[in-house]
């Protein structure tokens, strides 16, 4: 058996001593070859999140362009979309401006315009007469009803007042029920409604002188009653609103009529 040199038995000592210092150094110190490591994933942010979507530690503004939910009353309803002040999360009317609790509009189930909180009666509508306002439905007095019915009047009636102002006795009973019924209930206002027949002789000139027995009812009312004139309106209605035919004198005369109609 030969001896192997000493040099082969030195060399082959450094190579295993070199390899065991290869074997130990750290990975990434200088005099390595591998590769560096990735750089780390930067977080999402309100810029880079998709839309919809923000970092639930971003304080900044939703970007231009980009649904947020608070925004969003299809997202996550925490939007105000009707813009009541109650956010829709907590909206039982989304879609309608309303008041707290729900967010709904206070209701009028009759529709008389007395909300159903005020309204004693609020299944049934106020009935529209301009005589009490309670949100409940009401018949007027009887002796009221009678004033305010309606005057029919006659051709010589009218012919007297536009000749010398004149009004008849029974005209002038009327106008004092009327009166009464003013002065009992302080709050009242009227309007007086002139209507004629398109038939009677001299229309145009009466047309001239148009709302003559409406004006004369009214100042019999102001000056021999003492109605506050605030408180009466008048109305020449002319031959343009008949409640029968002209075609007969019967329906003429129910045509010439003084009306006498509550007002708000």
């Amino acid at each position: 058996m030969s001896l192997r040199p000493a040099s082969f038995v030195w060399r082959l000592g450094a190579a295993l001593l070199l390899a065991a210092a290869c074997a130990t150094r750290p990975r990434g110190s200088a005099g390595s070859q591998s590769e560096p490591a990735p750089p780390a994933p930067r977080p999402a942010s309100a810029e880079t999140a998709p839309p919809g979507l923000a970092d639930s530690d971003d304080s900044t503004p939703c970007p231009k362009g980009h649904r947020c939910p608070s925004h969003d009353p299809e997202g996550d309803r925490d939007g105000d979309g009707d813009g009541d002040g109650i956010l829709d999360s907590a909206d039982l009317c989304p879609e309608e401006p309303g008041v707290p609790p729900d967010g709904c509009a206070i209701p009028d189930r009759d529709g008389d315009g007395i909300l159903d909180p005020d309204d004693p009666c609020p299944d049934e509508p106020e009935t529209d007469n301009a005589f009490q306002t309670d949100g409940c439905p009401e018949e007027l007095p009887e002796y009221v009803a009678e004033a305010l019915s309606p005057y029919h009047y006659s051709r010589a009636e009218f012919e007297a007042v536009v000749r010398s102002n004149t009004l008849k006795k029974k005209l002038r009973a009327t106008l004092s029920r009327l009166a009464a019924v003013l002065r009992e209930y302080p709050e009242l206002r009227i309007e007086i409604d002139f209507h004629r027949d398109p038939r009677e002789p001299h229309v145009s000139y009466w047309r001239n002188v148009s709302g003559y027995l409406s004006g004369a009812a009214k100042r019999f009312l102001v000056e021999h009653e003492g109605i506050d004139e605030s408180r009466i309106e008048e109305r020449d209605a002319g031959p343009d609103e008949p409640i029968d035919t002209n075609r007969t004198e019967k329906g003429r005369a129910k045509n010439r009529r003084l009306e006498f109609t509550l007002i708000e």
